[in-house]
Order: structure tokens, then sequence, then C-alpha cells
């Protein structure tokens, strides 16, 4: 009888259990449908260089002085999704050549028409002058200076759309810049 009744309480155990596990993963199963848990998906600096070095050398002129931008090189700052990169500038006049350094400054943000994160409205905030074999640059060089507030396309420098697994990871909820990466969230509460 002991076996009898040491099975019978065997079987409540084991049903009490399989209960337990029922209810567990039905519980977990509308909580997730509730709140789908954050995707994230984070790019390092070396990727978000190599889809930059794809839009140059760029070239620009400015008061009949064409200067060509090359050879991007990124800082990610972490102040407010602020960034900045610097590029190399070159003048040619006469086969003479005017090389400087220039830095451009901007923030991290999302472009929803072409599901991209860009390099916005950047400005070129400093020149300085590496290389220069021209007898009278200072025209080139005021010209130059003079471009620093003029307006600049935005720079790709991520794109979503392989990432993009379903329609509700679209919009990020937020982009997060530290200094060797940035991270986009999906499906956090508030969002772009």
């Amino acid at each position: 009888m002991d076996t009898g009744n040491t099975k019978i309480a065997t079987l409540i155990q084991l049903i009490g259990y399989v209960t337990f596990c029922v209810v567990l993963f039905f519980s977990n199963l509308t909580n997730t449908a509730a709140a789908p848990l954050p995707v994230s998906e984070s790019f390092s600096k070396a990727d978000i260089s190599t889809v930059l070095k794809t839009q140059f050398p760029m070239s620009k002129t400015f008061d009949g002085v064409s200067a060509v931008f090359s050879n991007p090189q990124l800082d990610i700052l972490i102040f407010d999704n602020e960034l900045e990169f610097s590029i190399t500038i070159t003048v040619g006049v006469d086969n003479k050549q005017l090389i400087s350094q220039g830095v451009f400054v901007g923030v991290v943000e999302y472009n929803e028409f072409d599901n991209t994160i860009i390099f916005h409205q950047p400005v070129l905030e400093r020149v300085f002058v590496e290389k220069d074999d021209m007898k009278d640059s200072s025209k080139v060089q005021k010209v130059i200076e003079q471009s620093m507030v003029k307006g600049y396309p935005d720079f790709i420098l991520i794109d979503l759309s392989p990432f993009i697994l379903e329609s509700t990871f679209t919009t990020p909820s937020r982009i997060e810049s530290s200094i060797d990466k940035i991270t986009v969230f999906w499906n956090e509460e508030s969002s772009y």
C-alpha cells in the first residue's frame, strides 16, 4: 500500500509541477507580447569609417576655387551624440598645392526617408594648413575659411536597411554613441 500511496503522491507532485510550468510558460508569452524586448545593434568605428569613406573624395567650388575633400578620419564624441571627423582639403592652382586638414563637427541623427543614421548638418569648424607651395595662398585660404559657414551635405554613417527584420523595427527608439561605436535601439518606449 505504501507503494501505491507513493506513486499517487509522486503523480500529484508531477501534475503540480507540470501545471506550474504551463502557467509560467503562458504568463511569459503574454508578457512578451505586451512588451517586446529591446533590440539593439552596435556599429564599430571601423564599420562607420568604411561607409563614410565611400562618400569621398568630394569636390566643392567656393568663389571660383575648387577644393577636394578626402581621407576622412572619424572620431566619435559622446556628448549629445556629437561627432567629428578630420578631412584633408586639397586646392591646386597652376600646378601648386595648398593642403590643409579640416575638422567637420555635427550630430548623429536618424533619417527616416532612407532609413540611415546620418552625420547631420556638418560644419567645417577648424582648418590647419599642412603644406603650401603657392606664392600667395591668402586668397585660397580666405575662400576655405569662408566655406566653413557654407552648407555641406549630410553624410551617411550607417545604412539600417539590412537590419530591419520587421516593420515594427523601422524607426529607432534611441541612438547612443560612445568612443568606439554607435548603438541603435529599437522597441523602446520613446522613438524619433
